[in-house]
């Protein structure tokens, strides 16, 4: 996440927000595993965040 740092724990709060709308609280608890949160340094072959849920329905 650009921004994130770990003493800011609103972004962490947020983050699971969003997942728990984008993907359904339901996949967020059962198909993802452990969540690392980083701040984005502009990573190769990053997929965007508006794919993942076809990502998590494919698991």
């Amino acid at each position: 996440m650009k921004g994130f740092t770990e003493e800011n724990e609103d972004f962490i709060d947020a983050a699971f927000i969003l997942l728990d709308n984008l993907v359904g609280e339901y996949d967020v608890g059962v198909k993802i595993g452990e969540i690392e949160f980083r701040s984005y340094q502009g990573e190769q072959g990053a997929v965007p965040i508006k794919e993942l849920p076809a990502v998590v329905d494919a698991l």
